[in-house]
């Protein structure tokens, strides 16, 4: 067996919103056109230096830098394989926060952080924790999650609550075959000790010889209330409502879909007899390569791209209402869009690795 066909194990998403109708009935699903209200859309979005984060001076140095976000007194945090690194509101380096182990204050496959005030909240896998430190790298709490289960991913935190990823997959059978991966959004209280387990989203996966290949998920906090999230190959996004414990509404827009280019190499497992499988559905990219917030709106990048003139974004409201679209020409990946700077991963003249932030120029979105 070669090649999936999407044909055969892709779900559409409403096909996927039925099957879990128990977890997200009622919700508003909104079907946009294939071009937005704004007259200017498709314009070269303008930018500006602001920030740059580079490794001069020998005290770390950048290999893949995955994500930024900006805490609440201005200074930025990266987080790397292996460091999470603050720095002041200029860009100089002020301290790394990852000690690796498994004792109190240590992390292991850090998945994401977040803050409280004047507080930094770290999320580490093996074993599942919270870690809570001080901005002067003081431990303050360990917080086992051991009773809440595992392979969790970090969200953000809200008001005593951590919201997380989980991923549940089907028991084995020890057969190639295709399985839908259910992936929850989860509550967990400030002491991990309640659990709650809110909307439910089928990932449409393969597995072969105890691997497992499945859809890369997005789930992008949003206005310190809502998730908007999305794990379909097809375009689509769902919203929810971290208050209500819904999902308020999905939303998709007409969309063109992109082929991969030659040489094109989606992530897939191997068989034990040699076998190859890819991701189902892999005859098209996906259409959703990320989802950030932009001052209220939010931003989906996606599968369309320009040699001249970068990466295709959308632009949505908070009622899914597609408002605009524009290029975003970047010298590297876009890894994280923090208050009003957009965090590009580059290259160096000498091939090191720098983050360089950037602030928009032009003034209307809308």
């Amino acid at each position: 067996m070669g090649r999936l066909h999407s044909g055969v194990l892709w779900v559409s998403l409403l096909v996927s919103a039925t099957l879990a109708g128990k977890l997200i009935a009622g919700q508003e699903l909104i079907q946009n056109p294939a071009t937005p209200t704004n007259p200017k859309a498709g314009r070269v979005l303008k930018l500006e230096e602001a920030v740059r984060l580079s490794d001069e001076g020998g005290k770390f140095f950048f290999r893949y830098p995955l994500t930024v976000k900006t805490a609440p007194d201005g200074s930025m945090f990266v987080l790397e394989p292996d460091q999470i690194l603050q720095f002041d509101a200029r860009g100089g380096f002020v301290h790394d926060f990852y000690r690796k182990g498994q004792g109190p204050g240590e992390v292991n496959y850090v998945s994401g952080f977040d803050f409280a005030p004047g507080r930094l909240i770290v999320h580490s896998n093996s074993p599942d924790k919270i870690v809570w430190y001080n901005f002067q790298g003081k431990m303050l709490r360990d917080i086992s999650l051991a009773k809440a289960g595992s392979r969790f991913e970090l969200v953000f935190y809200d008001r005593g609550t951590y919201w997380l990823r989980k991923d549940v997959f089907p028991p084995p059978t020890g057969k190639a075959e295709g399985i839908d991966v259910r992936q929850f959004l989860v509550a967990i209280s400030e002491d991990g000790g309640s659990v709650e387990e809110t909307a439910s989203f089928i990932n449409k996966g393969f597995r072969a010889g105890g691997a497992y290949v499945f859809q890369e998920s997005h789930a992008l906090p949003f206005g310190s209330r809502y998730i908007f999230f999305s794990n379909s190959r097809e375009y689509a996004v769902h919203l929810f409502d971290t208050r209500s414990r819904q999902t308020v509404r999905t939303f998709m827009r007409k969309y063109r879909r992109v082929k991969p280019p030659a040489g094109h190499r989606e992530s897939a497992i191997i068989s034990p007899d040699g076998t190859r499988y890819e991701t189902p559905g892999a005859e098209y990219l996906e259409d959703v390569n990320g989802l950030y917030e932009y001052k209220g709106m939010l931003w989906v990048t996606t599968s369309t791209k320009d040699t001249d003139k970068g990466i295709f974004v959308d632009v949505f409201n908070l009622e899914g209402k597609y408002i605009d679209a524009f290029w975003l020409k970047l010298n590297g990946p876009l890894i994280a869009v923090s208050k009003d700077v957009i965090f590009v991963r580059e290259k160096a003249p000498d091939e090191t690795i720098r983050i360089v932030g950037y602030k928009v120029i032009e003034s209307e979105f809308s």
